[in-house]
């Protein structure tokens, strides 16, 4: 799939679509742990039935972009730990995460470990990017019986993606590097708990990237569903974490432009599409692993990146994003 640029406006867009697209920010009903419950039809929309909202994208003062190869976890590197948000807890996410980067990434892993482990990047890059999986849920999976499976109420196959992982530029100002160690999230896995707040959440279909949906898209037969994951990229040029993961980085304002007090880092864009079966797309029968409360719901996407690159593979992209480069 071609990358696009999708603006930090466009995601905006979508983030009041808690009440707006009617899936509401009120606690899910049902979802017990082990009970399976199918996420409710109002999840869906028909992409063919969305108008067109992209937000056209304004030059920028670092226009190029770098892609970080690194697989689509054809190693099957899966698990229901989160090192960043629960370190040394076992299951704490309660639902199943792809992996890709970092080969070693689980509920124990530390800096050290992880610059220790092995890596799917092509340029060597040991960090670890991690999401949640998305099944069909018309077949069986393979993890039924299991915690982060069917024991937390996640049934169905776990669906491969094609990822790209992207880093792009500011509008107003060039990018710095980002610091080894850096750990972020986006989006927010309890929106129904929570409220919209922290909701980052954005889907479309192949060949429809003109729009974008709070919703899961019902693609027509042979267009991808896809989702994109857009990472905040304004870092407060000291800390490496802190403790909601979110105030030491934070996204652009609507126009575009970092907070005072923040510098631009290199904002990364990962991308996943799914060749969701027919039978799945007729059924509306697709959706996200997650919390059990959340009832599957499509804005309780997320994500977790823990930067590790060292200062050559950084230096490499934040000199393509700066010239205007395409690497």
């Amino acid at each position: 799939m071609k990358v696009k640029h999708w603006t930090a406006l466009a995601v905006a867009a979508l983030v009041v679509g808690g009440s707006a697209s009617g899936i509401g920010i009120a606690r899910a009903h049902g979802g017990g742990p082990g009970t399976g419950t199918a996420p409710q039809k109002a999840f869906y929309v028909d992409i063919t039935k969305v108008r067109p909202n992209k937000v056209r994208i304004e030059r920028r003062a670092s226009p190029g972009s770098f892609v970080n190869k690194c697989g689509d976890n054809k190693e099957k590197h899966r698990n229901s730990d989160n090192h960043i948000a629960a370190p040394g807890v076992v299951n704490a996410a309660q639902h199943q995460h792809d992996h890709v980067g970092n080969l070693t990434t689980n509920g124990r892993s530390t800096d050290r470990s992880l610059l220790r482990g092995g890596t799917t990047c092509v340029t060597g890059d040991k960090s670890s990017y991690l999401w949640p999986v998305l099944r069909d849920l018309t077949r069986d999976g393979d993890d039924a019986g299991r915690p982060g499976g069917g024991k937390d109420g996640n049934l169905g196959a776990i669906l491969d993606g094609k990822v790209t992982l992207l880093f792009r530029g500011n509008r107003f100002q060039q990018v710095v590097a980002a610091p080894q160690g850096l750990r972020m999230t986006t989006g927010d896995a309890k929106p129904g708990e929570n409220g919209p707040a922290n909701v980052r959440v954005s889907w479309t279909c192949r060949g429809f990237e003109d729009r974008t949906t709070a919703k899961y898209p019902v693609c027509p037969r042979g267009r991808g569903v896809v989702r994109l994951l857009e990472y905040p990229s304004c870092w407060d040029g000291r800390s490496l974490d802190s403790a909601n993961h979110r105030d030491h980085v934070r996204f652009p304002d609507t126009s575009g432009r970092c907070p005072r007090n923040t510098v631009a880092i290199p904002q990364l864009d990962m991308t996943v599409e799914y060749a969701v079966p027919a039978k799945a797309t007729v059924a509306q029968g697709f959706a996200l692993d997650g919390f059990p409360q959340e009832n599957h719901r499509p804005d309780s996407d997320h994500g977790f990146v823990h930067l590790l690159m060292n200062r050559t593979q950084m230096g490499d992209v934040v000199r393509c994003v700066n010239s205007g480069r395409t690497c």
